[in-house]
C-alpha cells in the first residue's frame, strides 16, 4: 500500500481538523467526531485494485465516524463496502444493529445507507481495511444482499477465511500487478462475497453460474495452498474434498489455461522461494525446505527453481538474505502503509475514495 496521508508531521492543533476534512473529501464522505480533538494520530493508504477502491485506515485515537442521510445526498458512489478490522477493537452501527470488529472480523455496507462507528481507544492502533466497489458489480438483487448488512462475519474459517486471505494476499502483493490481473483480482473478491452470501442465506440458486464456477476455483486453490506440504495431495484427493470428480476438478483447470498439476508446483516453488528470502529460515537446509513444501526430490525441486528463477536455491537465498533481490522481501501478512508522503505532495481522495 501507499501513503495517502498522515497527521504525525502536523501541529498537533491543526491534526484533526486536516484528518475531518480528508474524510469528508472521499467519494463516500463520513463525517469524523472526537470530544477532544488535540493530538489526533491516524494514517490513510491505498492500494490499486483496479474496479475496487481499496483504503487503509489507521489511527491510534479514539474517534467516531458517521455517514449521515445529508452526507449520502452530498455524495454517493452507490456502492458496497466490506470493512475488514485488521487490529484492535471497531464497532460500527448500522440499521441491523451494532457489531463489534476485533482482527479478521468484517462486514458489509450500502453507502447508500447511513452508518456510524468508533474506533479504538486512546493509546490504541486500530487498523480497518475498506474494500469498495460499485453495487451493479455485485451479481445478486440488493434486497438479498441487504438481509446481510451489518452482519459481523469471522476472517477465521470457511468462506470468510478465503475472503480474508484473498484480499490480504491481492493488497500485499498489488504493486506487482498489472492492469489486467488487478481486473482479475477485483472480479474474484466480487465473487467471494456473492458465494459468501449464497452461502449464508442458502441461496445458490440467486448467484450466476460463473460466479459459483469462479468461487469455487478459489476455493479449490486456497485449500491446494494450504496443504503444499501434505505427500498426499493430488488431483483425486483435492475433487473428493470438493465433492466433484477428478475429471470435474481437470475441465475447471484447463478454463484456467493451467492444470492442477502445474498450478501445484508453482505454488510450492512460490512458498519456497519465500522462505529461502526469510532470514527466519536461514540455518534450514535447502533440501528441508523443500520437503516441507512437498517436493520429494532435492534434485527435481533444484531444476525446477532453477528453470522458475534463472539461479538455483543457494544463490538466490544468498542473494536475497544480502538485499539484491528487492522483490524477494518477504511480508510478514499484515496490511500495512509502507510509503511515507513527501512534505507538500497532492493526494487525490476522489480516486482513493
Amino acid at each position: 500500500m501507499r501513503t495517502l496521508l498522515t497527521t504525525q508531521h502536523l501541529p498537533v492543533r491543526e491534526r484533526f481538523a486536516f484528518w475531518r476534512d480528508a474524510a469528508l473529501s472521499l467519494t463516500a464522505p463520513v463525517d469524523v467526531r472526537r470530544e477532544r480533538p488535540a493530538d489526533f494520530v491516524a494514517e490513510l493508504g491505498a492500494a490499486d485494485l483496479g474496479l475496487l477502491s481499496v483504503l487503509s485506515m489507521s489511527s491510534r485515537t479514539r474517534h467516531e465516524a458517521v455517514r449521515t442521510p445529508a452526507l449520502i445526498r452530498r455524495r454517493d458512489p452507490e456502492a458496497y463496502r466490506l470493512v475488514l478490522g485488521a487490529q484492535g477493537k471497531s464497532g460500527i452501527e448500522t440499521g441491523a444493529g451494532q457489531a463489534l470488529l476485533g482482527p479478521r472480523h468484517f462486514l458489509l455496507l450500502d453507502t447508500s445507507l447511513p452508518f456510524g462507528g468508533w474506533r479504538g481507544e486512546d493509546g490504541e492502533t486500530v487498523e480497518l481495511i475498506i474494500v469498495t466497489f460499485a453495487r451493479k458489480l455485485l451479481p445478486l438483487p440488493r434486497k438479498v444482499v441487504g438481509q446481510l448488512l451489518g452482519k459481523r462475519f469471522s476472517g477465521r474459517d470457511g468462506m470468510g477465511l478465503l475472503i480474508w486471505d484473498f484480499i490480504e494476499r491481492a493488497v500485499r502483493d498489488c504493486e506487482h500487478y498489472q492492469p489486467s490481473d488487478r481486473t482479475r483480482l477485483a472480479n474474484s473478491i466480487v465473487d467471494l462475497v456473492a458465494a459468501l452470501i449464497a452461502h449464508e442465506l442458502e441461496a445458490d440458486e440467486v448467484v450466476p453460474s460463473h460466479s459459483r464456477h469462479n468461487a469455487l476455483v478459489l476455493r479449490i486453490k486456497d485449500f491446494i495452498r494450504a496443504r503444499l506440504g501434505d505427500p498426499d495431495l493430488s488431483p483425486d484427493t483435492i475433487a473428493a474434498a470438493h465433492y466433484i470428480s477428478t475429471r470435474q476438478l481437470h475441465k475447471l483447470f484447463s478454463a484456467e489455461d493451467e492444470t492442477v498439476a502445474a498450478w501445484t508446483r508453482a505454488c510450492r516453488l512460490e512458498a519456497c522461494r519465500r522462505d529461502l528470502a526469510d532470514s527466519m529460515w536461514r540455518d534450514e537446509p535447502v533440501h528441508v525446505i523443500a520437503a516441507r513444501r512437498g517436493f520429494s526430490s532435492a534434485a527435481h525441486f533444484s531444476r525446477s527453481f532453477r528453470e522458475k528463477y534463472g539461479m538455483t536455491p543457494k544463490e538466490y537465498r544468498q542473494q536475497a538474505l544480502a538485499g539484491q533481490l528487492p522483490h524477494a522481501n518477504v511480508s510478514d501478512g499484515r496490511l500495512v502503509c509502507r510509503t511515507a508522503p513527501s512534505a507538500g505532495s497532492q493526494i487525490s481522495l476522489d480516486e482513493a475514495g
